[in-house]
């Protein structure tokens, strides 16, 4: 009984003392996977870890949905709240639709939005709540913000609803659009 004791507290204290070894396979995904549905177990990614993924955009799930019945994937009608900061979480607010009044809605794969935030809402849960850090070849690039800006996103997802993809818009598969943002 004493060695297991002491197998125990070992191990436990090498997780208080490096926390972060539980996720390093997490670590081996970085540029690798295009959004989280991507990653084979990405319904055990804990909350508050940073994942990195291709083309640099960082996605941290930071409140996951009590219960996920289904995940955004391309043609669903989302409904969100976001706020979204140039450089990073502190930085100014340069959009959010609690100035606005109303959520905000639109279909994934259908362009509307920029490609980091196209990228990080794939996978996300009905009452999920994530945070994106768009590089600027992800993001608006120039269009509406200074160019080789960073964005920093919190959206929360309020609905997810069937949609039928227009089958002349292409999905976002990390190719511009021709149609432009609004």
């Amino acid at each position: 009984m004493g060695i297991l004791y002491f197998l125990f507290i070992l191990v436990w204290g090498i997780k208080q003392v490096r926390p972060e070894a539980e996720h390093d396979d997490l670590n081996e995904i970085e540029d690798s996977a295009d959004d989280l549905t991507d990653i084979e177990d990405s319904a055990d990614i804990p909350t508050g870890v940073p994942i990195k993924l291709s083309g640099g955009l960082q996605v941290t799930i930071l409140k996951k949905a009590k219960k996920c019945v289904r995940q955004a994937s391309s043609g669903d009608n989302l409904t969100v709240n976001y706020v979204g900061r140039l450089h990073d979480e502190t930085g100014k607010v340069f959009d959010e639709t609690k100035t606005k009044g109303f959520p905000f809605k639109f279909q994934v794969g259908g362009g509307r939005i920029i490609e980091g935030l196209e990228r990080g809402v794939r996978g996300m849960c009905k009452g999920e709540t994530r945070a994106m850090f768009v590089p600027p070849e992800l993001g608006y690039d120039g269009r509406g913000v200074p160019s080789g800006v960073f964005l920093h996103y919190v959206v929360d997802l309020l609905a997810i609803e069937d949609g039928v993809l227009d089958p002349e818009l292409e999905d976002c598969n990390g190719q511009q659009k021709s149609k432009p943002f609004y």
